[in-house]
């Protein structure tokens, strides 16, 4: 017995041996430091990304990421400055910016262009859940004029995940984060994982179902789930005294097969039931050039962020969203910050 135990485990060390040293004649390199992908015992089921820090997502990659006291991507989040209004963003990773960089996500973008101070308030894996748990535990202390709720059909998948099982992803990918400082093959597996996020619809079985059979059991279940999460964070802004609005986004395939709208349709008629101002992005983005807007099946390209600030810029403003945050962050206050203006052109096929 212990011959076969001792057998085994000589030829499992023998194995990853060999995968470790191929990894390294294919040039793949440990990381030069732990990358510590997201901070969870401090804060709970509201986590976030390391707070006060930078690195690199890949070795190589152009994207440098920054994070304030928050845990958030972007600067440190100062006092709320006299007649500008503040809007917080929440999301999940298409807001966060997911490999683009910082000034190059919508929600930096928006905030140039409307001159309003635009905080990225997005966390990849982030759902309904987590937006509710940080109005509730920062609203009061970030004191914003609106909140603008991004929501991603994957988002509705993720409301399926428990507590334990959140808890257990996040610590197994801070684990194998800290094995990439000294494996060479664990750096490689991470490299490929970031870099085909996505990028195979068979990963999303859930999401496939929204899209093809949204009367299913399961979808119907999936979705009175959501609408529920989603009230409760329209409550807790209200509670607060604060304006909301929800921009829904669509999927690629979305753009590609039209016709696949109904779930978006719903969350959109559920929002204006509720009394908030809602922006379904998919008829805007119908007729645009699906591969140049997306990077995979989720996440827009720098040139997707670029269109969809547009679009989110424009509607803030015909909606009144942002007069009425200006008049809000006004109250008395004749104080006027600079800020750089970016003119977006909007057109049917940025492709």
């Amino acid at each position: 017995m212990f011959g076969k135990v001792a057998l085994s485990v000589l030829s499992l060390v023998l194995v990853l041996a060999l995968l470790e040293g191929g990894a390294r004649l294919l040039g793949f390199e440990t990381r030069a430091r732990r990358i510590r992908g997201f901070s969870w015992a401090e804060r709970g089921e509201l986590y976030t990304l390391p707070p006060s820090t930078s690195w690199r997502p890949m070795p190589g990659a152009p994207t440098v990421v920054r994070t304030n006291s928050l845990g958030l991507r972007g600067p440190e989040i100062g006092d709320k400055a006299e007649g500008v209004p503040r809007v917080v963003f929440l999301g999940d990773s298409v807001t966060y910016g997911f490999a683009v960089p910082e000034e190059a996500g919508y929600v930096g973008l928006v905030g140039r262009e409307l001159e309003i101070e635009a905080i990225n308030a997005a966390v990849p894996g982030w759902c309904q859940r987590q937006h509710r748990l940080f109005i509730e535990k920062y609203g009061e202390k970030l004191d914003p004029d609106l909140f603008v709720v991004g929501l991603v059909l994957n988002d509705i998948s993720e409301l399926e995940v428990g507590v334990t099982e959140l808890e257990f992803s996040l610590r197994s990918a801070n684990v194998l984060s800290q094995l990439s400082t000294r494996s060479a093959f664990v750096a490689a597996v991470m490299d490929v994982i970031a870099g085909g996020h996505y990028h195979l619809e068979t990963v999303a079985p859930h999401m496939q179902a929204l899209l093809h059979r949204p009367d299913s059991p399961e979808v119907r279940a999936s979705m009175e789930r959501a609408k529920g999460e989603l009230s409760q964070v329209f409550s807790a802004s209200r509670a607060q005294g604060r304006e909301i609005a929800l921009v829904i986004f669509p999927l690629m395939k979305q753009l590609r097969r039209p016709g696949l709208d109904a779930v978006n349709r719903e969350l959109e008629d559920f929002a204006r039931g509720e009394g908030i101002p809602v922006l379904n992005l998919l008829p805007q983005m119908e007729g645009t050039h699906a591969k140049k807007v997306f990077r995979d099946l989720v996440h827009l390209s720098a040139e997707g962020h670029r269109y969809v600030s547009g679009l989110i810029s424009r509607w803030l403003a015909e909606q009144g969203l942002v007069d009425e945050a200006r008049g809000a962050a006004s109250l008395g206050a004749n104080a006027e910050r600079a800020r750089p203006t970016v003119v977006l052109a909007i057109a049917d096929d940025p492709g």
